[in-house]
């Protein structure tokens, strides 16, 4: 499955869905990108469920995000994330 990527300022919104079993992060955020999760599943990915960097953004809310191979999150310096009610 594809890994959902939100770039350039780039807005989307990703309820009930799943991002499991890709061979990077299942959700890469970047350039002032900043996507809307909730209730989604995103599990069994190579690297974490979500790579927040370069100024990237992320709301995620009441998502799955347990047994990816390097935990839920790499958030890098200058991102914000929100996040409430996750299960990691």
């Amino acid at each position: 499955m594809r890994r959902s990527e939100v770039w350039s300022a780039g807005r989307g919104t990703f309820e009930d869905c799943d991002r499991c079993g890709n061979k990077l992060s299942g959700v890469e955020s970047k350039d002032g990108g900043h996507p809307t999760l909730c209730g989604c599943r995103i599990n069994r990915n190579s690297f974490h469920a979500f790579h927040i960097h370069e100024k990237g953004q992320a709301t995620v809310t009441n998502c799955d995000l347990a047994s990816n191979q390097f935990g839920a999150w790499e958030i890098g310096t200058r991102c914000i994330v929100h996040q409430d009610g996750n299960r990691a």
